[in-house]
């Protein structure tokens, strides 16, 4: 991450320990990052002394809208948020260095997976994911990551994740992130029909 640091400006605020989520979006109304805010606000009453990076990557039209509400907050010096738009390259390497995935895409079908999910399991992330139907044909909570239904589940859970964190990784982050290695054979499509297509047949 120091060395990343040189060449993206969304990791200025990254000091040695902090912890680092990465999520990626459209800036859609599909996805709801006043969850996000919410969730942060409510982490920081817990007092916890992690410092905490969250960075979001992507272009749309409601990036504007949240990146006002942002100084509109009053959140410590210990939690940071940085937009950013990443070259494909630099994000590949970012998702590598970070220590877990958010997704806070909500399915109005029930049924669409995201493939942000798929990216962070390629580097071998635990994903914070907002859960829907069907997400459990990729996230098992508490397996390969944790789900969560608003702010107050979604800061609980990022409480749960970063007990005892070290500055490299916390017991419940290192499981999750053994067990969220996706097998190369894996694919989008291939996961699709295997997973979704039968619900839609059903």
């Amino acid at each position: 991450l120091l060395e990343l640091r040189a060449r993206l400006p969304c990791l200025q605020a990254y000091r040695p320990g902090t912890a680092v989520i990465m999520s990626s979006t459209s800036w859609s109304p599909d996805e709801d990052f006043d969850i996000l805010l919410d969730a942060l606000v409510q982490f920081q009453k817990t007092k916890s002394q992690i410092c905490l990076l969250i960075i979001i990557t992507g272009k749309g039209p409601l990036r504007s809208q949240f990146e006002s509400r942002i100084q509109q907050l009053d959140l410590s010096p210990q939690i940071h948020i940085a937009c950013a738009w990443l070259e494909s390259s630099d994000y590949l390497a970012l998702l590598q260095a970070t220590h877990a995935g958010l997704c806070l895409h909500a399915s109005s079908s029930g049924l669409d997976l995201p493939m942000k999910v798929l990216d962070m399991f390629g580097a071998q992330l635990p994903v914070l994911a907002l859960d829907f139907p069907a997400l459990p044909e990729l996230i098992t909570n508490n397996h390969n990551g944790l789900t969560f239904h608003d702010a107050h589940t979604l800061a609980n859970a990022l409480v749960y994740l970063l007990a005892d964190f070290d500055g490299q990784s916390s017991p419940i982050l290192a499981r999750l992130k053994q067990n969220s290695r996706f097998l190369p054979s894996d694919d989008w499509h291939a996961h699709w029909r295997r997973s979704v297509l039968p619900l839609v047949l059903s």
